[in-house]
């Protein structure tokens, strides 16, 4: 088992060297292999968006750091049309000079339109306030949309080309300034007016000027045969600069006021604008910062964040990359660790220890010391494990150089005295100082202990194998981790690991222990994060985000303030003690090595965060952190958007950016919605994350440079989608997606709207039908009941000439109709059908014939019309009141004590309609 943690260990470190060789480019390089127009570029300039507009040999291609998108623009197809310059006005509109004409390409075109047809060719352009001032071999011209008019400029040679227009460019004073064979000139657009100050009576003989530069009282001027020169208006005095060479193809001043000078055949040049020195050389010679593939630099200028931009003849195009510097290397007067391999450190305010592949450096600002011990000290070592500080003294653990000891006195590195021979040549892995002066070795062979005296006992304890970590606290206690983790009594002086808590980690092997925040103590292996409090009563496992739950850990460290910081693979990350948040720092933040070495982070006493790279040792610039974090800087640009299975072109990829709104197709559902997110600040795009919500909500999702975000399932409406460069809340952007119907589903629901009325019709009608239906079966069903109540009449009727002679006593008949109607208005006896006047006489204490003669002498119409007036008084109370809701209309006047042919026959006789007409009078659906 031993061997084979020295095996683990040992492929470990080797993996770690392999990072070493490792190396960022640089400098990127783009041909007409990665999409670009042409294999020569004359001309680079960044919109508004920060997209890079690539003027070729062939065409322009605009670049968004990730993909090329390419025009063509060509009167005879078989023939390459060479562009000379190109100018973006303030509408986000193109122009082009090209070999064969002037192209124009509008914001909400597709394709560049041939506008001036009657030149053949034009060789310099610029844009301004609506206007576009052009320049070829014949001269000056200003076009302003509808017609051309050439400037007439003095002539201060009898030559052809004496008034041939190299280069214009808008100055500050928001003239039009513009280099002939001899002069600089300048136009005033207000007045038409053109001013020139004669430059070659200072220059050598026939030096033929072709760009310049305006950069405060100074105008930097280049020739194509005698190199460079630069004027100044003040003094009337030109003078040249020595180091540049012969033939200057471009340049350009930055804003921070350097000038940018490319040639063809010595590579380019940053001067300082001020004093003209020489600040940068690119050239084929140059280290890998400024190494070029070819020396024919045909343009180059360096962008507003600092980033070198390089056109080449044949060799296509190459930015720099872009650096935040939130890391910087460390550097002390001369020394600096950019471009060690530096494998561990110790800080201590002015006080570095740094081991590096090149040995060790020991570093005392105060005193401005800086000593170097090279490998060959370390007893051969070549990889240094830790440096501890131990009682005055350092202590040097190796991989294959065993324990060594730093005196910073002396200025001395010598062994252990007296030491076994095994701490001479074994790997050293941990070190960790007890209370009691004490320091516990942790190598490849088990655990040895130097005591005060300086002797060495081995303290194994029961476990052997490899010692990856070592934590000691105030109080003696320690944890030793190995094979298993074994815990050492400062009370028993002895290893106790009875004092484990159920559950407790313990039987985690070869972990590694860094102290954290409050007394915790943090032990870690691979993608595992355990932690526990000194008494160990509060102990267990950090969840890791999901991103990062998978990576292999190489370094961890709580800094005490905010933050866990992470080093794995795929660079460094910066989380949350909540581990809900994350940032990624890689090259494009300042580690340009992207691999961090094993153990190789730490705070020092001020709360700087401090890590060991292949590329030197870093340090965190807190300012530059926090500025990335909450200051926007660059545009996140979408690009490769697709609806459905259609892909947006440029046109429309450009009107997504610039308008920050998508517009999706909806029938049933919407169509799916993929695209792709960059950030357009050309860094290193490796391991680089992006985030993404939709809605309003906090559930980012985190997803890699150059995957895919893909939406669906969208209802109806406007969505907010939200991007941003994973945890750096300045980025973020919102995009709306407005989700409408398509034709094909307006159609659609045209459609279903036209058949839900033609059913609603149907449906009604058929109720309609149904009802009459039912009321003409009714009233034929009834045709019985109808003459038997006839025959019923018939027979009260017979009795009438009966009464003719009798007497009528008018009190009597109205004390009988008066407890008549109270009998049946309080026990609603109307309410049964089957209710007969005989029923009513014997409740009364009557005689059938005596009631008879009240209905027919003295109320004047029969049982039944008047009973029947109760009943349709109580179907009218059931409708007026909503009672009739949960009866059909058969049901509701049986409920009232009618009989179906009574009902409708009554109905109609008293309300001069029929119920349905009634009902449908009052809107009431039954």
């Amino acid at each position: 088992m031993k061997q084979l943690y020295r095996l683990l260990l040992l492929l470990w470190c080797c993996v770690s060297a392999l990072h070493a060789e490792t190396k960022v480019d640089a400098i990127h390089l783009l041909t007409k292999d990665d999409g670009m127009a042409g294999e020569t570029v004359s001309r680079v300039i960044i919109d508004k968006y920060g997209r890079a507009v690539v003027a070729t040999n062939d065409g322009i291609s605009i670049y968004n750091g990730k993909r090329f998108t390419t025009f063509k623009m060509r009167r005879d197809a078989n023939m390459p049309n060479y562009v000379y310059d190109v100018c973006i006005d303030n509408l986000q509109n193109i122009y082009v000079a090209t070999a064969q004409g002037v192209f124009e390409k509008k914001v909400n075109k597709a394709s560049f339109q041939l506008i001036l047809k009657e030149f053949d060719r034009m060789e310099t352009l610029a844009a301004h306030e609506g206007k576009l001032y052009l320049g070829n071999t014949n001269g000056f011209y200003v076009y302003d949309g509808k017609k051309v008019k050439q400037v007439a400029v003095k002539s201060f040679a009898k030559e052809i080309l004496a008034n041939s227009v190299r280069s214009i460019k808008v100055g500050e004073d928001g003239n039009l300034w513009f280099l002939t064979r001899y002069a600089l000139n300048r136009y005033v657009p207000s007045s038409g007016k053109v001013s020139s100050f004669y430059l070659a009576a200072d220059m050598p003989k026939r030096a033929a000027m072709s760009q310049f530069g305006l950069l405060g009282d100074k105008a930097y001027i280049g020739t194509k045969n005698n190199g460079l020169f630069v004027y100044y208006f003040n003094l009337k005095k030109i003078r040249k600069i020595p180091y540049v060479s012969n033939v200057i193809t471009s340049i350009q001043v930055t804003s921070k006021g350097d000038v940018c000078v490319g040639t063809d055949g010595s590579g380019a040049f940053l001067l300082d604008g001020k004093t003209g020195q020489l600040k940068e050389k690119f050239d084929m010679n140059g280290d890998k910062e400024h190494r070029t593939p070819c020396d024919a630099v045909y343009y180059y200028m360096k962008d507003g964040h600092g980033n070198d931009w390089l056109g080449f003849y044949r060799f296509g195009l190459a930015h720099s990359y872009y650096n935040q510097h939130i890391f910087e290397p460390y550097r002390f007067g001369d020394f600096t660790t950019e471009k060690l391999n530096v494998r561990s450190f110790y800080i201590n305010k002015d006080v570095k220890v740094i081991g590096t592949n090149k040995g060790l450096y020991y570093i005392n600002e105060t005193k401005n010391i800086v000593k170097h011990f090279p490998a060959e000290m370390l007893g051969g070592a070549h990889i240094i494990t830790k440096i501890y500080y131990h009682l005055g003294l350092f202590y040097i653990a190796t991989y294959d150089g065993g324990l060594k000891i730093f005196d910073p006195a002396s200025l001395t590195i010598r062994p252990i005295l007296n030491a076994p021979e095994v701490l001479s040549n074994t790997t050293i892995i941990s070190l960790a100082s007890r209370n009691n002066g004490d320091l516990w070795i942790g190598t490849a062979e088990g655990l040895f202990v130097l005591d005060k005296a300086g002797r060495i006992v081995k303290k194994n304890g029961g476990f052997g194998g490899t010692v990856t970590g070592l934590f000691f606290d105030k109080g003696g206690n320690g944890w030793v981790c190995s094979e298993k983790m074994a815990y050492y009594s400062a009370q028993k002086e002895s290893y106790d690991n009875t004092v484990f808590p159920k559950g407790f980690f313990n039987i985690q092997k070869n972990v590694e222990a860094i102290p954290g925040k409050n007394g915790r103590i943090y032990f870690f292996k691979q993608n595992k994060i355990f932690f526990t409090t000194q008494d160990m009563k509060l102990f267990g496992q950090l969840q890791l985000p999901a991103e990062l739950s998978d990576k292999c850990c190489y370094a961890f460290l709580d800094d005490r303030n905010r933050s866990f910081w992470l080093a794995t693979d795929n660079g460094l990350f910066c989380l949350d003690y909540q581990m809900q948040n994350f940032v990624h720092l890689g090259a494009g933040e300042g580690l340009k090595c992207q691999f961090v070495n094993v153990d190789g982070i730490q705070v020092d006493q001020d709360g700087v965060v401090w890590v060991a790279t292949t590329n030197g040792l870093m340090r965190l610039n807190s300012k530059a952190l926090d500025q990335w974090l909450h200051r926007k800087k660059f545009n996140l640009s979408l690009f490769d958007i697709r609806i459905g299975s259609d892909l947006l072109d440029f046109t429309d990829e450009n009107k997504v950016n610039s308008t920050k709104r998508i517009l999706l197709p909806w029938n049933i559902l919407s169509a799916k919605l993929a695209l792709k997110v960059i950030l357009l600040n050309y860094s290193h795009n490796k391991d680089r994350l992006y985030q993404y919500c939709l809605g309003d909500g906090d559930k980012w999702v985190t997803f890699a440079d150059g995957d895919e975000v893909s939406l669906s399932h969208l209802f109806l409406g406007m969505h907010r989608l939200k991007l941003r460069l994973a945890g750096v809340a300045s980025s973020e952007s919102n995009i709306e997606i407005l989700v409408y119907p398509s034709w094909l589903a307006i159609m659609e629901f045209v459609i279903l709207i036209v058949a839900l009325i033609l059913l609603l019709f149907w449906r009604r009608y058929h109720k309609d039908t149904k009802v009459l239906l039912e009321e003409r079966n009714e009233i034929e069903g009834a045709l019985m009941e109808v003459e038997q109540e006839q025959q019923e009449t018939e027979q009260a009727g017979l009795q009438i000439p009966k009464y003719t002679r009798v007497k009528i006593d008018e009190e009597e008949f109205a004390e009988i109709v008066s407890r008549m109607k109270a009998y049946i208005e309080k026990n609603r006896c109307y309410t049964d059908p089957n209710f007969k006047m005989g029923d009513l006489a014997d409740a009364l204490g009557l005689s059938s014939s005596k009631l008879s003669q009240v209905f027919s002498l003295y109320v004047k119409e029969n049982y039944y019309e008047f009973i029947n007036k109760y009943r349709l008084a109580e179907f009218k109370r059931l409708i007026e009141t909503g009672e009739y809701k949960r009866f059909t209309l058969t049901a509701l006047s049986e409920k009232c004590g009618f009989k179906k042919s009574s009902f409708f026959s009554t109905f109609r006789r008293v309300e001069g309609m029929t119920p349905m007409e009634y009902l449908k009078k009052r809107n009431v659906k039954l």
